[in-house]
């Protein structure tokens, strides 16, 4: 079995792509010995029909590749019920454990650049059987971007929820045990990677953050990759919390799961990964979720959304 594989999920047009995939190159050679793979789940794949050749022409066949949208979603691309795409993280990486042959997953994001020894740095998901968290800094600030690196000067086991970012490996069978990402979040990004870790260390999953892995978010161009939205920026849906104020609306989730100290498992989730992976392996196409049909943030149809 290969023991890493590091998955980009991503929705932007122009990526920083082959920034990382040279980055990666740099990092393997450093460490010949260790087997990994790539994995981009790419929404972009939907809509451009040179998407596939574009960004294997960046590859250049020099390491095992793997390119697949996202799996069906409400939320984007053809199967969407929503007059947009929204950025469904939670899908998109539910999407990376099924194509995954590693042991360890490694999530990165676009727009950055990884260190030489970032996979040894996740190796050491595999040698001791726990998730991994690395930090991160955005190109032309100060570098205090990334709070865990002040608190923690040395590697050392942590709580579930520090794990976020754009540098973080999981145990593809805690993945699993867990069933994934909890797409209750899809649609509006946030705070779903510390509840996933919240999970995982309730599952028995140690979490390690290493602040000697650290990648480098490319900030000068990040703003001319993304663009700019169109129209008035829209808010955040809320939500009001136990405290009878009106907060950020992903926080009743996290406020739900610190209730319920003895779980697990998402609320979101009407599937099984393990069974979407076998549909996977068997090249069976998967099935398109018909549920929800309202945002439970507000309970706006997802057809106005």
């Amino acid at each position: 079995m290969i023991s890493l594989t590091v998955a980009l999920t991503t929705l932007r047009k122009e990526p920083r792509f082959e920034l990382l995939v040279e980055s990666l190159i740099i990092a393997a050679a450093k460490y010949p010995m260790l087997t990994w793979e790539f994995l981009c789940i790419d929404g972009i794949i939907w809509y451009d029909p040179n998407r596939r050749q574009k960004l294997a022409d960046a590859v250049k066949g020099r390491f095992k590749y793997i390119h697949e949208p996202p799996k069906p979603t409400l939320w984007q691309g053809p199967t969407r019920l929503t007059s947009k795409d929204y950025w469904d993280a939670c899908s998109a990486r539910n999407t990376a454990y099924l194509y995954a042959n590693g042991r360890q997953v490694i999530f990165v994001d676009d727009c950055i650049s990884i260190p030489e020894d970032f996979l040894y740095h996740h190796f050491g998901g595999v040698m001791g059987n726990c998730a991994v968290a690395g930090g991160y800094r955005i190109e032309g600030t100060d570098g205090n971007n990334d709070h865990r690196l002040a608190a923690v000067t040395e590697p050392q086991f942590v709580s579930g929820g520090w794990l976020y970012g754009m540098n973080m490996s999981v145990p593809l069978v805690a993945a699993y045990k867990v069933n994934g990402y909890d797409e209750m979040y899809s649609g509006q990004g946030g705070v779903e990677d510390c509840e996933h870790g919240v999970r995982l260390e309730r599952a028995g999953c140690k979490l390690l953050f290493n602040p000697d892995c650290v990648v480098t978010e490319h900030a000068d161009t990040h703003e001319a990759i993304c663009g700019h939205q169109k129209g008035p920026l829209i808010p955040p849906k809320s939500r009001m919390l136990r405290d009878d104020k009106m907060h950020y609306a992903n926080e009743f989730l996290v406020q739900k799961l610190f209730d319920e100290p003895e779980r697990f498992l998402p609320l979101g989730n009407r599937f099984n990964l393990t069974e979407l992976r076998k549909l996977v392996q068997a090249g069976k196409p998967l099935p398109v979720p018909t549920w929800p049909l309202r945002d439970w943030r507000d309970g706006a149809f997802l057809k106005d959304c």
